[in-house]
């Protein structure tokens, strides 16, 4: 007997539940180490759910060879709310590792886009026409496809309807119907106009009948703009169609007109259709059957097919041979080895009950009475006594916000009860059985952890571990040896260049966390290039800080134009941002208009003084400056510089940069960067330069002034951004975006650094004397505790509420050696800006 094999914990539970035996009647059962046959994984999300359950059959399936697809079971207790995230995890992954699935039970009117569609465009003449709406109808390749609409030509009319400054309503009249002033500004059919005007104009600068041209459809563009045009017609022309009442004779061909008009079928719609047309037509002959003679509106035959198509689950799809994801309901748990179940929190399953005050059945229960919290229950008992070799449940544990503990379902509790109730053992500090049956998955799927070598064979791991290699390099290994520490975690590849734009080296700097995602592992975190988000509603001047930021630009930079051109022009300025339909409406537009003319005049016309006929522009340079690489090679820096401005009676020239925002870094490294460049680049003879930016804090004009400087002192400080340049692109530099205000000398972060720079410089001054990509020896903080904690005690309160995707991405946990080299990369990088900077 002693060797044979000890029964799992599953099986012994489910020969218990055969036998109907009490736990104080169950023999003695030892919960082994190695026992996986029941677990228990705490999440973050249902997307961290399905990550790490998808790791998990990866697991199963390679430590298990007569383990196929279709012997594994997927159970959530709603299949809707869980099928973009089965698509995002399950649906994206590579050849080498793809598993093949199948879902089941989903509702057609709530997951297939095409069902949607039809009840959207049922319902038309009741609908605002919001750009977003109208837009999302040409994401269905039936309707595209009918209007000879390519799928790569989508985000450009999405960037269209957001450029020429449509926002919602077909016209004035329909603008009015809706309870609003006539106005055509911002509707359809303004932005329409706009881009067949642009199709046919040479500028923007004519407008016509008050309508200026949308410029990006001329040419070649102008084509697409007709096929948009015609697919806001059709739906116009549908819209009307659907105003009058009609008899149920007169509705049963609808459909067929609403297919007719709108979409070009593939096998797969042919198929949707034809279902849909049943249901339609049993919809119809119910109601003539019925003898109903009156007249119904569209909207009522809508409502009545939409309730049709919410309750047509169909049940295709199960048990093709493929991973089966479904609804946990009755007649899905029959027999598999591998059965999971998601979704298993507090309130969301069992699921809760609500009764309504006239149900005579709640109010007055008897025994027999159908109950869904015990239909649940037996639900889950079914997938407990069905799974073969492994049960696997999931749920959200911990919030994904505070990471506060999150409860699960109370039948998860009563399993692990159960479980403790059944263990025998001789320890007396025996843990608790929900500790040894769970799992925890990190909050993100590149979290350090997860990509650590197991040490344990599969039967004895309780920690996830992820086979999703995009999230690592090719070389990604932990780089600790005995004399350095490295800056980050893992290393990375040396990145050798050999030249160098200044451009570049500024998108660095500006954000260097970004940039090293960028060039590694081709993530961008802050923009959204593919698709524009479409604005819903009409300008009131309430802009979110990046449109506010680009609409303020846009404004300083066309009153300097027109200041320069002629100064009469200057009130045409109102009547054009007005035909691009960027101002409020009626009386706003006037008040907004001069809160910005306010606000900006003072940055305008010290902008402006440099036009005058007393400066001398210079014309623009090309720069070629030789470098120094960390390798001892010459790197060249290349790029144009900005226009020098010269007072005939001033012995210096200026260079001018100016931002409607605050002078934050990211602002002020570009200005001085280009500065250094500036500064190198002059030749003898040329007179000395100096830059000022201009900028807005508070209403209040700031200017900040860099003082010419030597082409040495220059070039000094040109050789250490470009060594930061190259060890910042090899490996991750700690750094802050967006948190160093203008006002520097008052900020409390930069307070904090000076003082422990101070402290630096008096006990370890060779940190601030050696070049900052040299390494650091790697137990120096472990020598020098007072540093550490002195970093850790100042320092770390600023990182915690920082949520950069980036320094996430890099730092999973933030050391004494990553602050100990923020600290020295403010010294060399940002110091030096402000020490060159003056205010005024």
């Amino acid at each position: 007997m002693s060797g044979e094999q000890k029964p799992k914990l599953l099986k012994t539970i489910q020969a218990e539940i055969f036998a109907l035996r009490a736990p104080s009647d169950t023999p003695v059962f030892t919960l082994l180490d190695n026992d996986n046959s029941i677990l228990i994984h705490h999440g973050y999300s249902p997307l961290r759910e399905l990550e790490t359950l998808y790791d998990q059959l990866l697991d199963f399936l390679n430590n298990d060879q007569n383990l196929e697809l279709n012997d594994i079971l997927v159970m959530v207790p709603q299949i809707d709310l869980y099928e973009p995230f089965i698509h995002a995890v399950f649906g994206n992954t590579p050849a080498a590792r793809s598993l093949k699935y199948s879902l089941s039970d989903q509702h057609l009117v709530k997951t297939d886009p095409l069902y949607t569609c039809v009840i959207k465009l049922l319902n038309l003449n009741q609908a605002e026409f919001k750009a977003e709406q109208i837009a999302s109808l040409l994401h269905i390749p039936e309707i595209s496809t009918n209007f000879d609409i390519d799928p790569d030509q989508i985000a450009t009319l999405l960037s269209w309807i957001e450029g020429s400054g449509i926002r919602f309503g077909r016209d004035s009249k329909h603008i009015q119907s809706l309870g609003g002033a006539a106005n055509d500004i911002n509707t359809f059919s303004w932005g329409i106009k706009r881009m067949l005007l642009g199709a046919v104009s040479i500028d923007e600068q004519h407008p016509f009948e008050e309508i200026t041209p949308f410029m990006p459809t001329r040419g070649i563009s102008a084509q697409l703009a007709g096929k948009f045009a015609m697919f806001i017609d059709a739906l116009c022309a549908w819209s009307d169609s659907l105003n009058e009442p009609r008899y149920l004779v007169d509705l049963s061909n609808l459909l067929s007109t609403l297919e007719s008009c709108f979409f070009t079928h593939s096998d797969d719609s042919q198929k949707k259709f034809k279902q849909l047309h049943q249901s339609w037509q049993e919809l119809i002959q119910s109601g003539l059957k019925s003898n109903y003679q009156s007249l119904l509106s569209i909207q009522t035959i809508a409502k009545l097919f939409e309730d049709i198509l919410d309750k047509n689950i169909p049940s295709q799809n199960f048990l093709m041979g493929k991973i089966n994801f479904c609804t946990l309901m009755p007649m899905r748990a029959i027999p598999f080895k591998v059965i999971a179940i998601l979704g298993l929190n507090q309130n969301d399953f069992p699921k809760a009950t609500t009764h309504d005050s006239f149900d005579l059945i709640a109010n007055n229960p008897r025994y027999g009475d159908r109950n869904s919290n015990i239909d649940d229950r037996y639900l889950f008992l079914e997938a407990l006594l069905s799974a073969q070799n492994n049960l696997y449940l999931s749920f959200i544990g911990h919030s994904i916000t505070d990471n506060s503990t999150t409860l699960p379902s109370v039948l998860i509790d009563e399993l692990t009860d159960y479980v403790d109730k059944i263990r025998r053992t001789k320890e007396l500090d025996l843990p608790a059985s929900k500790q040894c049956l769970s799992i925890h998955s990190p909050l993100m799927p590149f979290s350090e952890s997860l990509f650590i070598e197991p040490k344990l064979p599969f039967e004895l791991r309780k920690t996830p571990h992820s086979y999703r290699a995009q999230w690592i390099t090719a070389n990604y290994k932990h780089d600790y040896d005995d004399d350095h520490a490295y800056n980050a975690a893992f290393s990375y590849p040396k990145i050798l260049i050999e030249k160098l734009n200044i451009d570049g080296l500024i998108k660095f700097y500006k954000d260097p966390l970004g940039f090293f995602c960028n060039k590694h592992y081709s993530l961008n975190f802050y923009t959204n290039i593919d698709f524009p988000i479409l604005p819903s509603v009409e300008s009131f001047g309430d802009l979110n800080n990046l449109d506010n930021y680009s609409f303020n630009e846009n404004f300083i930079q066309d009153n300097l134009d027109k200041l320069v051109q002629n100064q009469d022009e200057k009130p045409l300025l109102q009547a054009y941002y007005k035909s691009l339909g960027i101002l409020p409406k009626f009386d706003y537009e006037t008040i907004y208009w001069k809160e910005k003319q306010a606000l900006f005049q003072d940055l305008i016309d010290a902008i402006a003084q440099y036009s005058a006929p007393e400066y001398i522009k210079q014309a623009p340079k090309n720069i070629l400056i030789k470098l120094e690489s960390n390798q001892q090679q010459q790197i060249s820096l290349t790029g144009s510089l900005p226009v020098l401005q010269q007072h005939v009676a001033a012995p210096t020239a200026t260079c001018i940069f100016w931002s409607s925002a605050k002078g934050k870094l990211k602002r002020l490294i570009s200005a001085y960067i280009y500065h250094l460049c500036h500064c190198v680049n002059r030749a003898k003879n040329e007179p000395s330069i100096t830059t000022i930016h201009y900028s807005i804090n508070s209403g209040k004009l700031i200017k900040h002034n860099f003082s010419a400087i030597t082409q040495a002192e220059a070039k000094y400080q040109l050789d250490i951004y470009l060594h930061g340049f190259e060890y910042g692109i090899s490996a991750p530099i700690l750094w802050l975006r967006d948190d160093f205000e203008s006002n520097i000398k008052e900020d409390k972060v930069m307070k904090i650094l000076d003082e422990i720079l101070e402290q630096i410089n008096i006990d370890h001054p060779e940190f601030t004397q050696t070049k900052p990509w040299d390494l650091i020896p790697a137990n120096f903080l472990s020598a020098n505790s007072s540093l550490a904690n002195l970093l850790e005690e100042q320092l770390c309160p600023i990182f915690e509420d920082y949520s950069d995707p980036a320094l996430l991405r890099l730092f999973a946990q933030i050391t004494s050696d990553d602050l100990l080299k923020f600290v020295l990369n403010y010294h060399w990088f940002i110091k030096p800006i402000y020490n060159a900077l003056t205010i005024e």
